[in-house]
């Protein structure tokens, strides 16, 4: 394949090409890129205008290409080999990905399987290069304000921003389709066209080919002006996020739970950017206000009630819950109490639904020869009572538990420790390890052998 007319004649350069390459230096001269190409006007675009920018320094090398074959498409394998013809003739390395999709919605499973063949491919010194423009900034702002989105939301993508795991670059968000099509005409560009992208089930194409005219046709440079909320967006979320961590901080535990009676001190518009970013956590996405609003009201249920939120989206199994004055951010599925037979060694580690622990030496412990007998660990029994060290007589190990203040779903990870004919040595639960007071009295050496939490 011949070089394309244009990429030999630097020196001519488009606004745009102008505007790539002062964004360029805000990377070191060393910089590699990975630049994913559909093969569709957008994205060669930007190949030839960013391979032509870093030829010029010698730099081209420091260029590969991705293509993903998504497999949706009959003509899918021919864009692809269209693509590395492309490449091939710039000799830019380039990397076709297939993928399969996975069932469901079609747009999100198809970016699922993008983003992840992303991941697969690029190198740790590299930043992904896309070619989303200014019209694809205003259709996510506006999509996202008629989802209900918040600040963070109407933000949208930014030229530069970590997402799954990615240092994306999306140096074209302030340019127009106009200027990436005139481009192409200038310089003989070939390049395919989706059908998917005249699919009117898909919410994006309706966007564009139903409000997308109307808007144009009433309000000019109305994609410019767009954007420029979403830039606005960007400065109010960085006010919010420096605030907001900073009340996040002064009401968060040790252990991660929040102080409710020092959330509700705050104001209740803070109160909300708080609590979902506290939900959040690590998870990509903010939660949806109908569940932040449902924490919110939890703390303020009655002080004797266990109220229970869960959020479950893709990858995201969580609840929330109260315990005395405190709100807890915890997974759906808790790990619970379990019987089991084991002999326990010196410095051996458990794994148990109470955390990690470990064999060690105590004063006052379990008798050593206990340590060549086969012991059973169990979960609690209703209305079970134990004597515990330190304390006078039998006391029901429902009490017991209330005055180690365990909440409800620590209560149900309690486990028994005991010899195989039943008799009680130890109670382990998340607040720690106390022996029965039988089991000290029939060690008759000043030491013995305990678990320690680890």
């Amino acid at each position: 394949m011949d070089t394309p007319k244009g990429v030999a004649h630097a020196n001519i350069k488009s606004s745009f090409e102008k505007q790539l390459e002062e964004t360029l230096k805000r990377f070191a001269p060393n910089q590699r890129f990975l630049l994913g190409c559909s093969g569709g006007l957008d994205s060669v675009v930007l190949l030839f205008a960013l391979y032509r920018i870093l030829a010029e320094s010698g730099r081209e090398s420091q260029l590969r290409v991705i293509h993903v074959d998504h497999d949706l498409q009959a003509p899918s394998a021919a864009w692809a080999k269209q693509v590395v013809a492309q490449c091939e003739a710039l000799s830019v390395d380039v990397i076709v990905k297939k993928v399969k999709v996975a069932a469901g919605n079609m747009e999100n499973e198809a970016r699922n399987a993008r983003y992840a063949a992303f991941r697969d491919v690029i190198a740790p010194d590299e930043v992904l290069v896309l070619a989303h423009h200014q019209q694809d900034q205003a259709e996510t702002v506006l999509m996202r304000l008629l989802n209900g989105s918040g600040v963070s939301g109407l933000a949208a993508m930014r030229v530069m921003q970590t997402q799954d795991e990615l240092t994306i670059f999306r140096p074209l968000l302030n340019t127009s389709r106009a200027e990436i099509h005139q481009f192409a005409v200038n310089h003989d560009l070939q390049w395919v066209d989706d059908p998917a992208n005249e699919d009117l089930s898909f919410d994006r194409v309706v966007m564009r080919q139903k409000v997308w005219p109307v808007l144009a046709e009433h309000w000019q440079g109305f994609e410019a002006a767009i954007v420029r909320t979403a830039s606005l967006m960007v400065d109010a979320e960085s006010v919010l996020v420096v605030q907001g961590e900073t009340d996040l901080a002064a009401v968060v535990s040790v252990d991660g739970s929040l102080n409710i009676e020092k959330v509700l001190a705050l104001p209740e518009a803070r109160v909300r950017w708080l609590l979902a970013r506290w939900m959040q956590g690590e998870q990509h996405y903010a939660p949806p206000l109908s569940r932040v609003d449902a924490v919110r009201q939890m703390m303020e249920a009655r002080i004797d009630a266990t109220p229970q939120v869960i959020w479950q989206v893709e990858h995201c199994n969580l609840q929330f819950r109260r315990y005395q004055g405190q709100l807890y951010r915890l997974p759906l599925d808790l790990p619970k109490a379990t019987t089991q037979t084991c002999q326990f060694s010196m410095m051996q580690t458990l794994n148990l639904a109470t955390g990690n622990w470990r064999v060690e030496s105590i004063e006052e412990g379990l008798p050593l020869s206990l340590l060549d007998e086969t012991l059973r660990l169990r979960p609690r029994r209703e209305g079970e009572l134990l004597h515990l060290k330190g304390r006078v007589g039998h006391w029901p190990l429902k009490k017991i538990l209330q005055s180690l203040q365990l909440p409800q779903w620590q209560r149900e990870q309690v486990q028994i420790l005991e010899t195989l004919d039943g008799q009680p040595l130890a109670l382990l639960s998340a607040a720690g390890f106390w022996l029965t007071a039988q089991a000290v009295e029939s060690n008759s050496k000043s030491s013995g052998w305990g678990l320690v939490r680890v």
